[in-house]
């Protein structure tokens, strides 16, 4: 462990157009959480972010598809998508409102000023697209067409499908989102971010740290076959204006290092009471900035983000990322606007957040594509959850209750401490993996039921179960410490690492 264990967690927000999905769960949502439990367990001090992204130009068309203020909508959605976080266990430490927030846009002015000092940001003319009768411009939200870089339909802000940002000119066909005219195309001063620039940096960025599969090959060559500048301005449309006539409007994907860095900097005057937070965290080069994103939003993370933290003076933490794929539902793609989603609170509602914080940590689109299938998981939830997992603790309860509780043999802890061993590497910094901290609570279960089935003792499986699958399921491992307490003691709340050795 390092001298100074400190980790950045960061969770990509969410459009506040809507509540969570399951998609949105098993995605970086429940595994950043996951993640911060785990390391604050191996002793690291962490801070865990998100924030509003209420300066997306998919706020502006919202709002005006159904008559209403865009940040009025965000605040309101905002607050369901906290309340399902909450239901979820999902335990942000801050959970910034960028609009109008000071820090924000002292972290955006931070960020521009930065890189136009080192030249990394040219003014120039281009040709943006403008719809004529609905007077918008078709920069992300109002534009749509064919990805110019793997051919598949995406708007022109990152593609969901290659991750790549496209260009909205070679974009063919490419039409106006509200009414499905053709733009026209007049030139339009704006600023661009040079990432020629920073191919050397980003390289050293993507061999210093394992990123996943298959995202680890695309961070390569993304620098090969990307852009050679990108768009960071976008006048007349969504954004946060940096001057008053308007003419510098950042845009959301532009801001989004600026929220993280706003929100560690909130979290630690207003939340926490303690300043030095900020410098501790953000202003040190042996600091973690860890993101949990989505593949389609590889391309500011993973490319635009590590460049902009590049041009800050003194120290700044080093980057690192964990991208998922995405998850369908009964083997189609989940779309709330076809209604084929399932809301993450209607889930946690009816079967609990501790059966479905550890059912989407095993089927996570960690590597590849996934797929919740409804009818599986309702008999996984009766059959093992329910059924299984809760025989296995009342058996153990029985057997704690009989003094002295049974001798664990030679045979069982060498079993034990290999699981303890793949806790190790599914909980560490560089090798993290849901699914396979899921996968060891399962797998320990099943040799429970298998050994109860036979009448041999259980109470000490029951116990790995709680101790290694806490974080993924915190009021289940506070059912199984009471449960395996010792007989002659009440049961005592217990930091996971205390039960069943170290981890």
């Amino acid at each position: 462990m390092p001298a100074n264990p400190k980790l950045i967690v960061t969770i990509t927000p969410p459009t506040p157009n809507g509540d969570l999905h399951i998609g949105h769960i098993a995605g970086p949502f429940l595994s950043a959480d996951v993640f911060t439990r785990v390391q604050r367990q191996q002793g690291y001090d962490c801070v865990f972010v998100s924030y509003s992204d209420d300066y997306q130009s998919y706020m502006k068309r919202k709002g005006l598809e159904v008559g209403r203020d865009p940040i009025e909508l965000a605040n309101e959605n905002t607050g369901r998508i906290k309340a399902t976080l909450q239901a979820a266990d999902i335990d942000i430490d801050h959970w910034m409102s960028s609009y109008g927030n000071p820090y924000f846009l002292q972290a955006a002015q931070e960020i521009h000023e930065a890189a136009s000092r080192r030249g990394a940001i040219q003014r120039h003319s281009s040709q943006e697209p403008f719809c004529p009768k609905c007077r918008t411009w078709g920069y992300e939200a109002f534009g749509r067409g064919n990805c110019n870089y793997c051919g598949v339909d995406s708007d022109a802000s990152q593609c969901e499908n290659c991750a790549y940002p496209p260009e909205a000119s070679l974009m063919n066909p490419f039409r106006c989102k509200v009414c499905g005219g053709d733009f026209e195309w007049p030139s339009m001063e704006r600023e661009f971010l040079q990432m020629a620039r920073y191919e050397e940096h980003l390289r050293g960025i993507y061999h210093r740290k394992p990123i996943r599969r298959p995202m680890d090959a695309w961070a390569d060559e993304v620098l090969r076959s990307g852009p050679q500048e990108w768009g960071i301005t976008r006048p007349e449309e969504a954004g946060l204006d940096l001057e008053p006539d308007g003419s510098r409007r950042l845009h959301t994907w532009f801001l989004g290092i600026c929220g993280y860095i706003a929100a560690v900097h909130e979290y630690a005057e207003k939340i926490a009471g303690k300043p030095e937070i900020y410098e501790e965290f953000w202003k040190r080069d042996d600091v973690r900035l860890v993101h949990f994103l989505g593949h389609d939003c590889a391309y500011s993370h993973m490319v635009v983000y590590p460049a902009l933290l590049s041009n800050l003076e003194g120290g700044k933490p080093v980057p690192q990322f964990y991208p998922n794929q995405f998850m369908k539902l009964n083997g189609k793609n989940l779309s709330t606007s076809r209604n084929h989603a399932i809301w993450a609170k209607d889930l946690i509602a009816e079967y609990g957040a501790d059966a479905s914080r550890l059912y989407l940590a095993l089927v996570a689109p960690e590597e590849f594509e996934s797929n919740f299938d409804v009818e599986t998981f309702r008999t996984w939830h009766r059959s093992v959850f329910v059924e299984t997992i809760g025989a296995l603790i009342d058996r153990a309860r029985r057997e704690r209750t009989a003094l002295p509780p049974a001798a664990i043999g030679v045979d069982d802890e060498a079993l034990l401490a290999g699981f303890r061993e793949r806790w190790r590497t599914a909980a560490g910094v560089d090798t993290f993996s849901m699914r396979a901290l899921a996968q060891i609570v399962l797998d320990l279960v099943a040799i429970g039921r298998d050994r109860m089935a036979v009448g041999n003792p259980v109470a000490h499986i029951v116990e790995q179960i709680g101790t290694l699958g806490s974080a993924l399921h915190p009021d289940l491992s506070e059912r199984i410490a009471e449960a395996v307490a010792p007989a002659s003691a009440p049961a005592q709340p217990r930091e996971p690492a205390e039960l069943g050795g170290s981890i």
